[in-house]
């Protein structure tokens, strides 16, 4: 039992220094430092004035923002007690190697390429499928009525801080751990099979390149109270911070938009796609005419099963119900 409280207290409080989180200190202060730029060249702040905006009380010390804290301390402990029954990456890569062999068991020339190309390509090719991955269940976390419910607690948020990431129910935790998973493990398979004995990746701090480099530019201001627009042309290759607090507003015209995590194709081939105006005031949270607090325990953690059971269970019984209804009634006439 102590072991398991190490390694907890080590999983919470390694989130703020591993460069493997986005919010490492790391990233943090670098998101400080571009919305400081960001607010007195753009917005032209003082720097006195730009330091208040992003440290406003009711950005870190609100209802709201106490929820997201909640939740991470909450769903650490969670994921620490199941981590052990989670898929593991290197499980499937080694299960899909195995297929590819048995499906193609004449095995590739040797590779001719060299080695840093490889290295190249796994690289890009790894981050472009996990940020697809990432996308494409987003996307169906707001398509489908039964996933709504457990990623509307992310969307419940009425203020945006760097943590509000951590702001999910758990079973979409397990979702988005279960993709991570399937996705780097098919890269790993595929690559491994094509292009054995130098398959590696670029890195920096242990971390994809592309995804450091990610993070490292402002990643954190994606949840946060400074709009950071790219240009247009810029916003059509990456997603800009402005555009995910978008997706977080609830403007009708803004809703089901921007999905993206970096690249913006998927949107734009998608239809999604929504370009950030730094002119525009945001509203966040869940348009909902429904009265119950969204920061509390009750509405983060239970409310969702009771809503997605609705969606699985309860709403097409009363439809089988009622078209029953509707032949009955035609027989008797």
């Amino acid at each position: 039992m102590e072991v398991f409280w190490n390694e907890y207290w080590q999983a919470l409080f390694g989130d703020l220094i591993s460069p493997q989180k986005r919010v490492s200190l790391t990233y943090l202060v670098s998101a400080f430092i571009i919305a400081l730029l960001c607010l007195t060249l753009f917005s032209k702040y003082s720097i006195k004035r730009a330091a208040r905006h992003i440290f406003q009380a009711k950005i870190w010390w609100s209802a709201t923002a106490f929820a997201d804290y909640k939740t991470l301390v909450i769903n650490t402990f969670i994921l620490k007690l199941i981590s052990p029954f989670l898929l593991a990456k290197m499980l499937v890569a080694i299960w899909l190697f195995e297929q590819l062999h048995w499906l193609m068991p004449d095995k590739p020339e040797p590779n001719i390429w060299p080695t840093w190309l490889v290295v190249l390509c796994f690289t890009v090719f790894q981050f472009v499928l996990d940020d697809f991955c990432r996308f494409y269940l987003h996307r169906l976390m707001h398509k489908w009525p039964f996933l709504w419910a457990f990623h509307q607690v992310h969307h419940s948020a009425t203020e945006l801080n760097p943590f509000t990431v951590f702001r999910t129910h758990p079973i979409e935790s397990v979702l988005f751990s279960l993709r991570s998973t399937l996705s780097q493990g098919f890269s790993i398979a595929l690559f491994f099979y094509l292009l054995p004995n130098q398959v590696d990746i670029y890195m920096v701090l242990g971390v994809n390149v592309v995804t450091f480099a990610f993070n490292l530019l402002g990643a954190n201001l994606r949840h946060s109270n400074v709009m950071l627009c790219y240009p247009h042309w810029l916003e059509k290759i990456f997603i800009s911070p402005a555009q995910h607090q978008i997706h977080h507003s609830v403007a009708r015209e803004h809703w089901d938009k921007n999905f993206g995590v970096v690249l913006a194709c998927w949107d734009r081939w998608f239809k999604s796609f929504h370009h950030s105006d730094p002119t525009q005031t945001l509203k966040f949270g869940l348009n909902s005419d429904t009265k119950e607090n969204h920061n509390s325990l009750l509405a983060l953690y239970l409310l969702p099963f009771l809503q997605s059971a609705r969606f699985l269970c309860v709403e097409p019984c009363q439809l089988v119900v009622k078209k029953l209804k509707a032949v009955l009634e035609k027989r008797r006439v």
